[in-house]
Order: C-alpha cells, then sequence, then structure tokens
C-alpha cells in the first residue's frame, strides 16, 4: 500500500481521536456543572426550610425583630430540702418570673434511665461509670462535695463528702472541693490491670 495512504489513515485515527476526547471533556465539565448546581439548589431549599434567619450571640434570629433564647437549668432535690429551704427556692422562682417582661416556654426533661440505674444498682458501683460514660462525673460530684444534710453532725457530714460544719444545728457550711471544678478535664474510666502489665507499665489514670 502507497506511504501517503497510510499517513492519511494515520491522520484521520488522529483526528477522529480528538473529536472524541473533546467531547468526553466537554460532556463530563458539564455533568460535574449540573451537580453543583443541584447541590446549591438543595441547600438553598434546604435553608429557606428553616424558620429562623440564623443564630447568632447565642440567640435565635427569627426576623421582623423576633429573638428566641434558651435558659438551662439544673435540677434539685426538692423532695430532700427542709420547709424553709422549699420556701426560698420557691420565692426565688417567683421573682424570676416577674422579672420577664416576655412570654416563655418551659420544657422539662427528666433522666429516667439513669436514675433507674442508680436505685436498681445501688451498692454495686455502677453509677459511677454511668456518670462518666455521659459526660456528666464533674457536674454531679461539684453537687455531691457542697451539699448538706441539715442535722448531721460533722463526722458523719464530713464522711459524706459533703460540706465542712462545725455542729449539727449549721445550715451550711465550706464546700469540699472536687478534683475537676473549674477545669475542662475529662474523667477517664481505669486502665485494666493486665493492661497496664501488658504495655510496659502504662501509668493508670487519676483516682484509680
Amino acid at each position: 500500500m502507497d506511504s501517503r495512504i497510510l499517513i492519511m489513515i494515520f491522520v484521520l485515527i488522529v483526528f477522529v481521536g480528538l473529536i472524541i476526547g473533546v467531547i468526553i471533556f466537554a460532556l463530563k465539565k458539564a455533568n460535574a456543572q449540573s451537580m453543583i448546581a443541584s447541590e446549591d439548589t438543595i441547600e438553598d431549599s434546604t435553608q429557606s426550610l428553616l424558620p429562623f434567619e440564623d443564630v447568632r450571640d447565642s440567640m435565635i434570629h427569627l426576623g421582623n425583630h423576633q429573638y428566641r433564647a434558651i435558659l438551662s437549668c439544673s435540677s434539685l432535690n426538692y423532695g430532700l430540702k427542709t420547709e424553709k429551704e422549699q420556701d426560698i427556692i420557691e420565692l426565688s422562682f417567683q421573682r424570676f418570673l416577674n422579672s420577664l417582661s416576655f412570654p416563655i416556654s418551659i420544657y422539662v426533661q427528666t433522666r429516667t434511665m439513669e436514675n433507674e440505674r442508680m436505685l436498681e444498682l445501688c451498692f454495686e458501683g455502677h453509677r459511677w461509670y454511668d456518670l462518666i460514660r455521659r459526660g456528666r462525673i464533674t457536674e454531679v460530684m461539684e453537687k455531691h462535695f457542697s451539699h448538706r444534710t441539715q442535722g448531721l453532725n460533722p463526722t458523719f457530714q464530713s464522711s459524706n463528702n459533703g460540706m465542712n460544719v462545725s455542729s449539727p444545728s449549721d445550715i451550711t457550711g465550706t464546700p469540699t472541693t472536687w478534683k475537676w471544678t473549674g477545669t475542662s478535664a475529662a474523667v477517664l474510666f481505669g486502665i485494666p490491670y493486665d493492661q497496664i502489665q501488658l504495655s510496659n507499665n502504662w501509668e493508670q489514670n487519676e483516682l484509680y
């Protein structure tokens, strides 16, 4: 076959290949742009479904100069308080409500599972690990170290890890200090003894 014919066939193959390559590149680019546009559309449509404009300065901005804020408070053992302490709690809550000049909604959350385990598994050593697992150990221990059971003498009160008092008639005293009060340090589970032996004497976590 003539060499000129071979050259023409080769040029034709290269030309067709270039055209096919350009077409594939254009299709991929168009597909990528359509995917980006689709994601933008989904994001815009999802944002439009939210019933507020923005969240800034720890407040929810609803628009038209309307705002919402969430106030979180911890629980207390109201039933274990003295009558005088209950009166103080009720008056404080009443003053708080009277100080508000806008409507509020009160949402109460109970921790049934945790309280259930605390009662059913009492003295079995599960409470400590439940609190660590849920990240509430410091919150609970700070309250425990600052509680006062009125009527207990100083010896029983101190053995209860509560406030330091001087006589049974004391209503309050000096709170003892939980190790992690005011810090962000995490309270961890203990490392099993056999793992410490196998790991060339790892240092045990604190409190174990």
